[in-house]
């Protein structure tokens, strides 16, 4: 169920983001509720319909028909959001580099940086406000420098 509110997610934070996801092969089309289970169909909820009655409509999602869906694959969409948003944001770095542990508060109650090496590098920390994604694989971070 969150892919067409994903994609009106993306419209909101990227201008022309439809022109952008469409350049890289994604497909925008309408969301369609076909889920079946045990051989059993799955009705769509109300709430995506005109005259719903049974879920509460939502302030930001103006929805007479039903809402479009986002068709992408996880690494395109993954990069577009990436340059999306470096493109966006300029106050954004990306640092290329093996995320290889997390540093503590005193009491172990919050990350306060993350370890990484980079490639061909001595090992470094970074102070981090926010981290995202935190599994030693990789690791997304806001930093409050």
């Amino acid at each position: 169920m969150f892919q067409p509110f994903l994609l009106l997610a993306l419209r909101r934070w990227f201008r022309d983001f439809d022109k952008h996801a469409i350049a890289v092969g994604a497909r925008i089309s309408p969301f369609k509720f076909n889920w079946w289970y045990s051989g059993r169909i799955i009705h769509p909820p109300a709430a995506l319909y005109p005259g719903a009655k049974g879920l509460p409509k939502h302030p930001n999602l103006q929805i007479e028909i039903p809402p479009e869906n986002l068709w992408i694959g996880r690494m395109t969409l993954e990069l577009l959001l990436r340059r999306l948003t470096l493109e966006r944001y300029k106050n954004i770095r990306v640092i290329r580099a093996l995320a290889t542990g997390f540093v503590l508060n005193d009491k172990k109650t919050k990350i306060t940086a993350v370890a990484y090496t980079p490639k061909g590098g001595k090992p470094e920390q970074i102070e981090a406000a926010f981290v995202v994604g935190a599994n030693l694989d990789s690791c997304c971070l806001v930093s409050e420098n």
